[in-house]
């Protein structure tokens, strides 16, 4: 049985960019590709995606990530820190890197 692939929305800021403004809002959808099997209690995975930057332009973005603790004795894999590693490769002019680390906490939405 194929294990589904999460996509992912997101909104945010970013910045600084090359050439134009200092900061640049963004609209980004990401898929998630696992590297180990669920069960671990650490999960890295691949992103991959796209965004457009509106000051900037289009940007292709790209990266690894790892998921810790995954909470597998509770059994709720749900919610997790998460450690993340991307490039937006940006197209435009001029053609730029912006390379992020990122720290976060992921937790389920509440109905």
């Amino acid at each position: 049985m194929p294990i589904p692939l999460p996509v992912w929305a997101e909104v945010g800021v970013m910045g600084p960019q090359a050439n134009r403004s200092n900061y640049s809002g963004y609209v980004s959808v990401d898929e998630e590709i696992p590297l180990l099997w669920k069960n671990h209690t650490y999960l890295p995975f691949a992103t991959i995606g796209y965004s457009r930057l509106f000051e900037t332009g289009h940007a292709l973005d790209y990266g690894v990530a790892l998921a810790l603790p995954r909470f597998v004795l509770k059994g709720d894999d749900t919610e997790s820190m998460r450690i993340e590693l991307k490039d937006y490769w940006t197209f435009a002019n001029p053609t730029q890197h912006n390379v992020m680390l990122r720290v976060g906490f992921m937790m389920p939405v509440q109905d």
